[in-house]
């Protein structure tokens, strides 16, 4: 599977989400498509989480959005819109950038109180 990486400098934070999100078409007796459901799990890695206990983050570590658009704009536009209104704030960065800020970042996490 192929990933988009994210970095948002102003809240260290670093994101990792599919290149192509789930996608589910309802159709009709027809064979139209009446709507398309978008989803995907994006992975949140920020160093200014902390452990609450052993096992628990006080913020979440992964984001699930999910949309259901109307099957009359397209599933290129659906598609477009769901990024559009899904991708996290920040600039996209490479996997080998994503690996050394996500273990720096976790690293912090883990020391913070």
């Amino acid at each position: 599977m192929e990933y988009i990486y994210i970095h948002d400098a102003d809240s260290l934070t670093v994101y990792k989400m599919p290149a192509t999100p789930e996608l589910t078409c309802k159709r009709d007796r027809r064979g139209n498509v009446v709507s398309y459901s978008f989803s995907m799990v994006i992975d949140v890695t920020c160093a200014n989480n902390r452990l609450i206990n052993s096992h628990e983050w006080e913020h979440p570590v992964r984001d699930y959005p999910q949309q259901l658009i109307d099957g009359h704009y397209g599933e290129p536009k659906a598609k477009d819109f769901f990024y559009r209104h899904h991708t996290p704030s920040g600039k996209k960065i490479e996997k080998d950038e994503y690996l050394i800020l996500e273990s720096e970042y976790k690293s912090k996490a883990k020391k913070n109180k």
